[in-house]
């Protein structure tokens, strides 16, 4: 499952880089992580609940925590199960990019037994082309090359 982060977010955070409005990093923090990290496991436990009343195993996956820090990973990788789900592709920089939303959106994943029917990966226009485009680069804060 996926829900966009809300533009006013992204732009904190971008103003905060940019700008060196430190305390708009808490804008992004709270409104395009923390809630939407907790939205998506709500829906993922309330999926959960209905897969089992229907007599499937399901487990929900956390959004992010918890995770390895010094490897920097989670459990499972729920933007590789997004890129798998069809949802979308891998930018150069690594981050799941819909055709939606580009790369402004969180996702969460449920592992279960019950049958679903597959979608094919994401086989739309390229959503990413780093000769052309290179904004990643140029919005960085670590300025990544």
């Amino acid at each position: 499952m996926a829900i966009k982060i809300p533009y006013a977010a992204v732009r904190a955070n971008h103003l905060a880089h940019t700008r060196r409005i430190r305390e708009l990093i808490y804008v992004y923090q709270m409104y395009g992580y923390e809630l939407l990290n907790d939205m998506l496991e709500s829906a993922a436990f309330t999926l959960c609940k209905h897969l089992e009343d229907q007599g499937f195993h399901a487990t929900p996956m956390p959004a992010a925590a918890p995770y390895d820090a010094k490897e920097m990973m989670g459990l499972l990788s729920n933007r590789h199960a997004a890129v798998a789900a069809g949802f979308g592709e891998f930018g150069w920089n690594g981050l799941l990019l819909t055709p939606e939303y580009g790369p402004r959106v969180r996702v969460v994943t449920v592992l279960t037994e019950a049958e679903v029917e597959p979608r094919p990966l994401y086989s739309g226009p390229k959503l990413c082309y780093r000769t052309k485009c290179s904004v990643c680069i140029k919005v960085c804060p670590m300025n990544a090359t």
